[in-house]
Formats: C-alpha cells, sequence, structure tokens
C-alpha cells in the first residue's frame, strides 16, 4: 500500500521565509505533522508528502498574498501553491490540489492511502472526488480539533458566514472517510462514525526527558509558553501568581495574543514578572527545561474542552517538569495521576494558585513520582513511532522497521 499523506506541513527553508514576510504560523500542527512524518519513516512506510501549507490569510495574519513553492526548500515535499486571500483562498487551496492530482499517476492494482491531516474541507473534499475516480483509495482522516471550534476569534458576520458554509460541506463528504484517528472520546459525538474504524490518542511525541530538578538554584520559577490569549485563562494565570508572595519566585511567559497588554502592565507592577514575546521552538523548549513548574491555566470553558486535548500539556509532561493544569472534560482521568490539577470548583485565580503552590511546595520523591508514571505511560502510548504503528494498524497495514 502507498500512502499520501495530504497536509499543510513545512519544511525549515519554507516556514523561515513565510515567517520573515511577518506570516502567522501554526506551530502545534507543524510539530505534530513532523512527528507524523518522522513516524512513517521510522516504521518504514512508503509515503509521499503533497502539502498545502497551513499559514495565516492575507491580510490580518500574513503579508504573503500568494504562497509560491520555494526552490530552496530541501524537504522533498511536493507543495501546492495558492491565493492565500481571507475567505477566498479555500477555494483555490481545493482547486489546485485537484489540479495536482490530475497529473499523478494512481496505481488501482495496489492499495492507496489516503492519510489526511486536519478536518480541512479542501482536504476531505479532493480526497472524496478522487476515491470515486479510484476505488483502490482508502481516507484515513487525523482530526485534532473539530471544524466548527477551529479559530474562534471574533470574525466578521461574512467570515463566520463563509465557515459555516464550508463546515457544511465538509460533513458531506465525510461519508467518504473509512478511518479516523481522533484526539478525545467526545470528538466521536460530532463526526459520522458510525461503524468506522477509529484510534484514539491524545497526540504524537517526539521522546520523553529524563525528570530534572535544578538543586543549585534558590529561584523557583514558574513557566508559561504559548498563546497569551484571554480565553487561555492567562489574567487569572498572572493574578494567581502575584498573589504568591517571595522575591525567590518568578513567572516567564512568551507567546502573543489578545492578553499581552494585561501581562506587559503586571511586568510594571511586579518585577517578578517577564514576558519574552514570540520565541522559537529551541528557544521555547530551553525555556521549559530550565523551569521549575511549568502551568497551563487554561479550564473548562464549556464545549471546546471536551472536543479537544491541549497539545501544550504533553509538551510540558515531556519535559520532565512538574506540571500544573486542569484535567478537562476531554482528557482521560489518568492525567490526574501526571498534573497538579487545577481544581474547577474553587475561583479560578484561586484554584490556579493553590495548584502552583501544590507543585513548588511537593516533595522532590513526590515530583519524581508524577513525572515517571507519565513516561511510563507515554512510552506505551504516545512516542510518534507508536503512534504511526497504530494507524498503520489501524489501516491494515504492518511496519517495516
Amino acid at each position: 500500500m502507498k500512502i499520501w499523506l495530504i497536509c499543510g506541513v513545512l519544511g525549515p527553508n519554507t516556514a523561515l521565509y513565510l515567517q520573515k514576510r511577518h506570516t502567522s504560523l501554526e506551530a502545534a500542527a507543524g510539530a505534530f505533522q513532523n512527528k507524523l512524518i518522522d513516524g512513517l519513516r521510522i516504521n518504514g512506510a512508503s509515503f509521499r508528502v503533497i502539502s498545502v501549507p497551513f499559514i495565516g490569510s492575507y491580510p490580518t495574519t500574513s503579508q504573503v498574498i500568494r504562497f509560491k513553492p520555494l526552490k530552496e526548500d530541501s524537504s522533498g515535499y511536493t507543495y501546492i501553491g495558492f491565493q492565500n486571500i481571507s475567505i477566498l483562498r479555500n477555494y483555490f487551496r481545493r482547486r489546485n490540489l485537484k489540479r495536482y492530482l490530475k497529473t499523478v499517476e494512481i496505481d488501482d492494482s495496489e492499495e492507496n492511502l489516503f492519510l489526511i491531516y486536519s478536518a480541512h474541507t479542501p482536504f476531505v473534499s479532493v480526497a472524496s472526488e478522487w476515491k470515486k475516480k479510484h476505488p483502490s483509495i482508502k481516507i484515513c482522516l487525523i482530526v485534532p480539533d473539530l471544524p466548527m471550534y477551529m479559530n474562534l476569534n471574533r470574525h466578521s458576520c461574512l467570515y463566520s458566514t463563509a465557515k459555516r458554509i464550508d463546515t457544511w460541506i465538509l460533513y458531506r463528504k465525510l461519508d467518504a472517510v473509512d478511518s479516523y484517528v481522533l484526539l478525545t472520546e467526545q470528538m466521536t459525538e460530532k463526526l459520522p462514525i458510525g461503524g468506522k474504524p477509529y484510534l484514539l490518542t491524545e497526540g504524537i511525541l517526539d521522546n520523553i526527558d529524563e525528570p530534572t530538578e535544578d538543586l543549585e538554584s534558590d529561584i523557583r520559577t514558574i513557566v508559561y509558553t504559548g498563546a497569551i490569549r484571554a480565553r487561555y485563562n492567562i489574567c487569572e494565570l498572572v493574578d494567581a501568581f502575584q498573589a504568591i508572595k517571595g522575591d525567590k519566585f518568578r513567572l516567564i511567559m512568551c507567546g502573543s495574543g489578545d492578553a499581552v497588554d494585561y501581562v506587559q502592565q503586571a511586568c510594571v507592577q511586579d518585577s517578578r514578572i517577564s514576558w519574552l514575546g514570540q520565541l522559537d521552538r529551541t528557544a521555547v523548549r530551553d525555556l521549559q527545561k530550565k523551569a521549575t513548574v511549568l502551568v497551563n491555566p487554561r479550564l473548562d470553558s464549556g464545549d471546546f474542552t471536551r472536543f479537544s486535548f491541549p497539545s501544550k500539556l504533553l509538551e510540558y509532561l515531556s519535559a520532565g517538569k512538574p506540571t500544573v493544569s486542569a484535567v478537562l472534560p476531554g482528557m482521560p482521568l489518568v492525567y490526574k495521576d501526571f498534573v497538579y490539577e487545577i481544581d474547577g470548583t474553587l475561583p479560578p485565580v484561586t484554584a490556579i494558585q493553590k495548584a502552583i503552590e501544590a507543585a513548588l511546595n511537593d516533595s522532590l520523591t513526590g515530583r519524581l513520582t508524577k513525572q515517571k508514571r507519565f513516561a511510563d505511560y507515554a512510552k506505551d502510548t504516545l512516542l510518534k513511532q507508536i503512534v504511526v504503528r497504530n494507524i498503520l494498524k489501524l489501516n491494515g497495514l504492518s511496519a517495516s522497521n
């Protein structure tokens, strides 16, 4: 069986080119896709990557009006260019992907798996059409987020209408999907799964770092890395930290979003708080490894948290550091054993403060026990080679390595 990975991944050179043109990139999606590709290689799969990149749209989050593949890109991926104008771009993404597939020979004497990353209408729509023409094609859809819960920031009436139409079209095409990879069990409530096979995985990891403790420094550092958005309870995190007294404590944050002004004002009021702006992935990982405690302050905010799994949490836990988090409705209950839980029955600021203090005050044995529990769990379920092996098995394939 040949695997066609249809996704929005970017090679390093192309990503750098786009960042220089003030184009927002989806870091979590990029990380997932890169690990997926690594996992396919490790398992010896025969695959080809076709990428219609996930990038910010012109003019709001990108200066790129038209995406064109770079000659300097050495990733080996096949990139599909498209007009990147907001609202209109999905039409061009679909059209140009369809045009490209017309140039590709698909051998119906062997099975072909269209492995699609994301419930993205252009991808699913084109794949469903190609399946009608080529009976050898099976479609496996990886759903990191449900379409109705993507990009929840406020938008114009025109954009919101276009999104509703796009989601309606997507659901009409989902009958063609043969199998699914989902991040939470609750996603089955919103998708036409029926009797189709599906795999549950909270995410995908490169590796799990050994637990480390900085015993030389008296400074205790609480770190948050990610979007600085009010709906992610960033303001409550700042208030909770300010309620923790002591000169030895620091709150270090990085990222961007609508709560940056609130964070900057807090930096002026409290010299223990630092905001580092937007950092690259290497700098973010270094910051996480130097932390005393990592914190994800997002609280249960209705349906969205039932139908998603916070990729940031896996990133934190795999760094081998004590992690503060709520156990959200979409998360397996086993995560209560891995994190210092934010109690959802308390007022948000108080709950976050108490969870941070619990992590800071726990014994070394207590902290290491939580981290070892997660490492043992993740090694059996979340490492990239394991996740991809399970995806291959889901679709009737076996690993070559």
